[in-house]
């Protein structure tokens, strides 16, 4: 490792800023456990009681069924073909109590743009869930289901979200509101609308930075990093 990337490094554990350059650098060619012990030693200034949390969660994917054929997804299959399926509030249900068997305090429900879901199935399923489960935190779904759904139950988004939380979601996921450039945005699908509005009606929504780098060289990445980088973080 040269003595550049040290030092960035370092000021970087010592609670420093990094420019946008360094911050490429480090992206590009820092050794991944340099960049652990990095991390780990912020970690341990910022939270001195030397204590990690994690939650145990459970993705369940309700349908495979969706319209929107990202060029990515080898996951959906289009309406009516025949691998296209969709779970049961029976089979959903069961799931989830595997999961709390196993000490989980969370689920994540995540599927496909189905066009025979509309706003009724996620509010019995929600509700279901709370009803069986009240333990569980709902964290599920996204900006573009938010949109899917008011597509296909003719709802503006508001309302989708206000009848979502009603019936027991707790917070949206961060799948469809990845920043991005506007180039990026012509090759997928999903935008931050749902999640603006959901902050605004007082929801817990993230905007995730997942599927990293998809369409972005490493410039583009690095501006990713300036939409999550709180003032006070190194």
């Amino acid at each position: 490792m040269s003595e550049a990337m040290h030092y960035v490094l370092a000021r970087a554990a010592d609670g420093g800023r990094i420019t946008p350059d360094e911050a490429l650098l480090l992206y590009t060619e820092a050794p991944l456990h340099a960049l652990g012990m990095a991390a780990d030693a912020v970690r341990r200034r910022r939270f001195s009681d030397n204590v990690a949390t994690y939650i145990i969660d459970r993705n369940i994917n309700y349908t495979n069924v969706c319209v929107t054929a990202c060029k990515f997804c080898a996951f959906y299959r289009a309406p009516n073909h025949a691998e296209g399926w969709t779970h049961s509030n029976a089979e959903i249900l069961r799931r989830c109590g595997e999961a709390v068997e196993l000490g989980a305090t969370q689920i994540m429900l995540q599927g496909g743009h189905s066009p025979e879901l509309g706003i009724e199935w996620y509010e019995q399923i929600f509700s279901d869930i709370k009803a069986n489960y009240p333990q569980l935190t709902l964290h599920s779904l996204g900006a573009s289901e938010v949109v899917h759904i008011g597509r296909t139950s003719n709802l503006d988004h508001a309302e989708v979200i206000t009848r979502l939380k009603a019936a027991g979601l707790d917070s949206f996921a961060g799948a469809g509101a990845d920043p991005r450039r506007p180039a990026t945005h012509r090759h997928c699908s999903a935008q931050g609308t749902g999640h603006r509005v959901a902050q605004r009606h007082g929801d817990r929504a993230r905007a995730r930075h997942g599927i990293h780098g998809h369409l972005h060289d490493g410039h583009r990445r690095d501006q990713r990093r300036a939409h999550r980088t709180p003032p006070h973080d190194p």
